[in-house]
């Protein structure tokens, strides 16, 4: 067997997906926490390439790589791998060398399951990376609404501006979104405490084709559809603006920013059972009779 890159016998055998191997080497002494040349050890591998039994073994060997491992595994979409991390008490909350936390690439990658074990596990749903995002700014900037919905659910605050730009300003800018979608999002943002009077967000002009022929008329058909969509949101906004926001739907918004505070930023969910107010009120708290908020059934 060739050995590359400063790997030790036991990077290759988790190279070659043998869990035999692996648990061989361990027996006989290996060092689990042992890096390659790339600052790699055998657990990150393992995690890379989701080999959950090699995972588990590697684990109980006593190797302490789980902070980085953690971000590899959400990043490639492993969930058993994920989930075992979690169960060994890996930290949901650590973020890696870009300031990333392992929510914010499962957010960002649509990984539901994922986000919500992470959830579960105390994730912080407001964790601001080190650009100031958030989950919820990276879900609405790549269009993953049902990611959206769900950390907002959570208690993922919808008031944060980064880089100039809103909850609002960055659903607009996916244009693949039906106009009845996105008037369905402004309305759970504004459910969720979204403040429209200090939004000034306008729609910016359509620029003008030059081209010519059949492919040109797509394009205009399509630039046609957004500038609707634009228009028809912008008319929304300015109706909602006028509006006087329900006390008790204010009253809401302060409790549920309250209790995400008190609980460090994670989720409010399995803060609500607890209580000690009539169930009504903490399914009015949880958007339980909410068509737009209400949680998703769970499957299975």
């Amino acid at each position: 067997m060739c050995v590359q890159y400063d790997s030790t016998l036991l990077h290759e055998a988790v190279s070659m997906s043998s869990a035999e191997l692996v648990e061989m080497l361990i027996r006989a002494g290996a060092d689990a926490n042992r890096t390659n040349q790339d600052g790699r050890t055998a657990l990150h591998l393992a995690c890379r390439g989701g080999h959950v039994d090699i995972v588990r073994s590697l684990i109980a060997a006593g190797t302490n790589d789980g902070k980085t491992c953690l971000h590899v595994a959400v990043w490639r979409g492993h969930e058993d791998v994920v989930r075992l991390l979690v169960q060994s008490h890996a930290d949901v909350n650590i973020p890696d060398s870009e300031g990333c936390t392992a929510l914010y690439w499962a957010a960002r990658s649509s990984y539901l399951p994922i986000l919500k074990m992470l959830v579960a596990s105390g994730a912080k749903v407001n964790y601001r990376v080190k650009s100031k995002w958030t989950p919820l700014h990276m879900a609405l900037h790549l269009g993953h609404m049902t990611v959206v919905k769900y950390l907002i659910l959570q208690g993922a605050e919808t008031n944060i501006v980064v880089e100039n730009k809103t909850v609002v300003s960055l659903l607009m800018g996916n244009e693949h979104l039906s106009p009845q979608v996105v008037r369905d999002t402004l309305d759970m943002f504004v459910r969720a405490g979204y403040n429209l009077n200090k939004d000034t967000w306008s729609p910016p002009p359509v620029a003008a084709s030059s081209k010519t022929g059949s492919c040109n008329r797509t394009s205009d058909i399509d630039r046609g559809f957004a500038e609707f969509s634009k228009q028809s949101v912008l008319k929304w906004l300015e109706s909602r603006r006028t509006e006087v926001p329900c006390l008790v739907a204010l009253c809401r918004t302060r409790i549920r920013k309250r209790l995400s505070y008190c609980n460090k930023g994670r989720s409010i969910i399995p803060v609500l059972p607890k209580l000690p107010v009539p169930s009504l009120f903490i399914d009015y708290l949880g958007f339980q009779g909410d068509a737009l908020l209400k949680p998703e059934p769970e499957k299975g």
